[in-house]
């Protein structure tokens, strides 16, 4: 079978998971590579190309292709993993004879590691307190912070909660990163918090009626009374950060360094890899695990006499 009809299947199942606009995009990015590597080929035409010639041969010289052409290794094994997505999928459809996938023999290339300096406990507890106000907006963006910090969501997620999605201890997240549902806990503190802003949200709501754009489903609203997004999100955290006197320079002030910090909280306070990638919402706890090995040598000291064989 011909390469660019099987890839237009590819497509139809992407979209048919209703899977976010950007995911959908990188991949179709990828396959845009692959064929620019393809046209470099005189030997190749890729209008004829079926996915039988595209063997071990032809994508580990995809892979050389990539690495010349991206300096950033974990940009070149992105690439390399949404080509895997594409094989498994032709074999789970059984769209090709081969049950074996030639990517599974095209290794990853060594990434360099890079830990993220993450906030310590002082730093966060200033980005909470830091806005003390009784109004809309600064009970709003308390309440956002604390999300963050309780639940490692990610800043998108964070916009995509629903009203009906929080629960007594907990909230569920629809179409999370790869289009699945989890759930996350959430503490009494942090019940407590959303109430106060669902307080202070409708009083504010039937100040500001907007019938024609009010997007009530969504917990965090903004001026217009439709819901925040990924921008506003990381400009709520810069503004709040500004307001503090004592976070590090090195620390970089993103959703996403809370979500480290909340990860390696976890991992401290006794939460095994497997509960933590359910929280986080990884499809592989090898992605946790990351997390793991960014806890220093004397947090991973103190963690494990917390749980000695000797303790009990």
């Amino acid at each position: 079978m011909l390469y660019l009809e099987l890839l237009e299947e590819f497509n139809l199942e992407l979209k048919s998971k209703k899977l976010k606009k950007g995911t959908i995009y990188n991949h179709n990015n990828t396959h845009t590579h692959f064929q620019q590597y393809i046209l470099s080929n005189e030997s190749l035409e890729l209008s004829q190309l079926t996915i039988e010639e595209i063997d071990f041969k032809q994508l580990r010289g995809f892979k050389l292709y990539l690495t010349n052409k991206f300096e950033n290794a974990v940009t070149v094994n992105m690439h390399l993993a949404r080509m895997r997505v594409f094989f498994n999928f032709l074999i789970d459809e059984e769209l090709v004879y081969s049950h074996i996938n030639p990517m599974a023999r095209i290794k990853n290339i060594r990434e360099q590691k890079k830990y993220i300096e993450v906030f310590n406990d002082d730093e966060i507890r200033q980005l909470i307190v830091a806005n003390d106000k009784q109004t809309f907006y600064s009970v709003r963006d308390k309440t956002i912070i604390m999300i963050l910090v309780e639940t490692a969501l990610r800043a998108t997620e964070t916009t995509e909660i629903k009203m009906k999605n929080i629960n007594r201890n907990s909230i569920l997240i629809e179409n999370g990163k790869g289009g699945k549902d989890r759930v996350v806990p959430i503490n009494q503190i942090m019940q407590k918090q959303i109430m106060k802003y669902k307080r202070y949200r409708k009083k504010y709501i039937s100040g500001h009626v907007r019938e024609a754009t009010c997007q009530s489903d969504f917990l965090f609203l903004n001026e217009y009374l439709t819901k925040l997004d990924r921008s506003n999100i990381n400009k709520i955290l810069n503004r709040t950060a500004r307001k503090c006197i004592n976070i590090r320079s090195e620390v970089r002030i993103s959703p996403h360094t809370i979500r480290h910090y909340s990860a390696q909280k976890y991992l401290k306070n006794g939460v095994d890899t497997y509960s933590l990638s359910r929280i986080l919402g990884h499809y592989d706890t090898s992605i946790t695990e990351i997390y793991l090995r960014e806890i220093n040598d004397s947090d991973i000291i103190q963690l494990s006499l917390k749980h000695s064989p000797l303790s009990d």
